[in-house]
């Protein structure tokens, strides 16, 4: 499907706002001494939404959510745009998050969810940075 620029700035604007608002989720969870691994999974599926959101901005599909770490080092990382360590950091939590969602007895701590939270609120604000709707 082929998107419309009004719709492509929807679509992108949708999911900065999905990855802002699944962002406050996970500090409320955190907040309210929920298990710290569904605030690892909303971590990140933050830091997913925006990426998404970066790439459907440069026309580049999506088509699962191992697919994101290849394109973000391919269209991103490699060319300079983006840090390495936002990569290695959407990488470590989607490792965390299937971890903890599909494996028994996987334990987090306080301390590296604290910093997780952190950094995925800087990969969020970073990506949002580099979204050009016009293109």
């Amino acid at each position: 499907m082929t998107l419309t620029p009004q719709n492509k700035s929807d679509l992108v604007n949708y999911r900065l706002s999905r990855a802002t608002e699944t962002l406050e989720e996970a500090k409320r969870l955190l907040r309210d001494s929920y298990t710290l691994a569904l605030v690892v999974n909303r971590l990140y599926y933050a830091c997913f939404y925006a990426a998404n959101a970066l790439l459907s901005s440069r026309n580049i599909p999506v088509k699962s959510h191992k697919a994101i770490v290849p394109l973000l080092s391919q269209y991103f990382v490699k060319t300079g745009v983006l840090e390495h360590n936002w990569f290695k950091l959407y990488s470590e939590l989607l490792k965390a998050r299937n971890d903890g969602d599909y494996h028994d007895f996987v334990e987090f701590t306080e301390e590296d969810v604290e910093d997780y939270m952190k950094e995925a609120e800087n990969f969020i604000k970073i990506l949002a940075s580099l979204i050009t709707v016009g293109s």
